[in-house]
């Protein structure tokens, strides 16, 4: 019997070892990992967009983070 998937976090160790291992499995990066740094780009986003504002501008948007990162719902 062989692993169809290896899921691993976004470590290139993990990858390397997973590829090694486990050749004919699909790697899948993991749902935390992944959303994390998609988190953390839109972050990095917002602040330089924030840097661009006046000071009026940017004291309304300074406690909207979760805003931005939440669900449409």
């Amino acid at each position: 019997m062989y692993a169809k998937f290896y899921i691993c976090d976004m470590n290139e160790t993990y990858i390397y070892i997973g590829k090694m291992l486990f050749y004919n499995a699909k790697i899948v990066i993991d749902k935390f990992h992944y959303t994390q740094v998609v988190t953390k780009a839109v972050d990095n986003v917002r602040k330089r967009i924030q840097k661009e504002l006046s000071d009026n501008e940017r004291k309304k948007f300074k406690h909207n983070r979760f805003v931005i990162l939440k669900r449409k719902e």
